[in-house]
């Protein structure tokens, strides 16, 4: 089987999967071309939050390869309003091999792995409605090799 082969079995396994989980909110992966994050490539998502009064989890979603020429990706997020305005922003940083074992995280398939990460845990937005969560990457490697796609998961917190 090729990677495509197999991810595109990956990804239909989560829609049907994913089309079962009653605590997400909002969900979007962006394919990176040829599995290069550029620096300048900022990725925007979009999503709506039904109830403010709610508490929220915001997760990371990493496709990497085993081929990855770093244990950890650093990325910085900017949480916009409706209107545009910046509400935070924030350099974060997380593991996506063991740093001594150098043992992926995440699930995975052929040298592929596909982890979620907690970005804001326990997290309540300010008001009902939409809000644009824009991240890069801010390696110091341009472009990042071997990340294959980024995604946003927003859900609710404890359900």
């Amino acid at each position: 089987m090729t990677r495509k082969s197999i991810s595109a079995i990956l990804v239909l396994v989560l829609v049907v999967l994913g089309s079962c989980d009653k605590s997400r909110i909002y969900e979007q992966n962006i394919d990176l071309p040829d599995t290069k994050w550029e620096e300048n490539k900022e990725l925007s998502f979009d999503f709506e939050v039904p109830d403010h009064r709610q508490m929220y989890n915001v997760l990371y979603n990493v496709r990497y390869s085993m081929d990855y020429p770093f244990y950890n990706l650093y990325v910085k997020y900017y949480l916009l309003d409706s209107t545009g305005k910046e509400l935070n922003q924030k350099l974060q940083g997380m593991d996506l091999l063991d740093p001594k074992t150098g043992r992926p995280f995440g699930k995975g398939v052929g040298g592929v792995y596909d982890y979620r990460i907690l970005a804001l845990p326990n997290h309540i937005f300010p008001y009902s409605g939409k809000y644009t969560m824009k991240v890069k990457q801010y390696m110091r490697q341009n472009p990042l090799p071997h990340i294959y796609s980024f995604g946003l998961r927003v859900e609710k917190a404890g359900a």
